[in-house]
């Protein structure tokens, strides 16, 4: 048996590998996975376990809760189907890093401590970063995982980008002692995204889109990501998901005429040059901007009298001073004096 990590040691664990890692280099993100339900009263011990245990780890763990089997509002199918992905274990049980937490009889808050301080000894095969983007009025939201390889991933294809939406605190009344207040609560997990293979230094962008709930708070909305190996569902690195932030909504327009377009951007995500492009069914007076997710201009790229006809034009990823902009979301925006249409682009560095 290994030797176990003193409690008083396992909190300072996390800084003291982050110490050793090499300048500029993403440290191991262990993911904590709790599968319960509210009206479970042992759920509360492994909620309070993983929630506990990610605080003393700050950025370098992340978790959530599955709420399975329950009829309460905060269980859902895909969260059933993480379960069963783990062979359908007994309620409670909470995983690190794809690995059940097998008691010892030391309290379920050491034992995952224990479990978490183990899974950062293991250096990460990759970097990744995921940005989450909710969008209330339209009950839209999307995600960008950011992912770069820090060595060879020769089967890559054997690993599934995996994605959980999670509402942080969800009100309702109520579970086991009467319990009223919900913690990281996954509200939505993410068809799984294939990693292909990938070379040492190699990076790879995905986007995906979604549909928000209405019941749903979008303000307390927020996410995870994480790489998980098909062979032995162990979980290689994982990231807590930064919020991009929402548009400002648009003024009213009236109806929009027919046929006015404004194409797709290509590529989308660009770590270049993206290529845009509208139509004009009749000449109009025309305006494009790029706008950043709080609706800031960032750049003008045409405004005036356009003739009928497809308009190309391109835009560098920088502003109007030349500045290049940070990545993440932006915003294609064409108006004329009838409509105002948008599109939306992801920037990479």
């Amino acid at each position: 048996m290994s030797p176990r990590l003193p409690a008083s040691l396992a909190a300072a664990f996390a800084a003291l590998l982050a110490l050793a890692l090499p300048a500029g280099a993403q440290p191991r993100t262990a993911l904590i996975e709790v599968f319960g339900s509210p009206e479970c009263l042992p759920c509360a011990q492994a909620r309070f376990a993983a929630a506990t245990v990610s605080d003393e780890n700050d950025s370098l763990a992340t978790w959530t809760e599955y709420h399975v089997g329950t009829s309460s509002p905060l269980g859902g199918l895909g969260q059933d189907i993480r379960l069963q992905s783990y062979g359908s274990p007994p309620i409670p049980t909470v995983f690190v890093d794809g690995m059940p937490v097998v008691p010892s009889g030391s309290g379920l808050v050491q034992d995952v401590r224990d479990a978490v301080a183990a899974a950062l000894t293991s250096p990460p095969p990759l970097e990744m970063t995921a940005q989450f983007f909710f969008d209330p009025d339209s009950r839209i939201g999307s995600v960008i995982v950011d992912v770069t390889a820090t060595q060879d991933i020769p089967v890559a294809s054997h690993h599934d980008i995996r994605v959980v939406v999670l509402e942080d605190p969800v009100d309702w009344c109520c579970g086991a002692m009467n319990a009223a207040e919900w913690p990281r609560v996954a509200r939505l997990l993410l068809e799984p995204i294939r990693l292909v293979a990938m070379t040492a230094g190699e990076r790879q962008a995905h986007q995906v889109d979604f549909d928000l709930d209405p019941s749903w708070n979008a303000d307390n909305l927020g996410g995870l990501a994480f790489v998980q190996r098909i062979s032995d569902r162990a979980v290689v690195q994982a990231a807590e998901g930064s919020n991009a932030g929402t548009l400002p909504p648009l003024p009213p327009r009236p109806s929009d005429p027919e046929r006015i377009t404004l194409f797709p951007t290509a590529p989308n995500p660009t770590a270049g040059i993206a290529r845009l492009e509208f139509f004009l069914p009749e000449p109009a007076w025309t305006q494009i901007r790029i706008l950043d997710v709080r609706g800031a201009l960032v750049r003008e790229l045409t405004q005036g009298q356009r003739t009928a006809g497809r308009h190309p034009l391109s835009w560098d990823g920088r502003d109007a001073q030349g500045r290049r902009q940070a990545a993440g979301i932006y915003f294609v925006v064409l108006e004329t004096s009838t409509v105002r249409k948008t599109r939306r682009l992801t920037l990479l560095r």
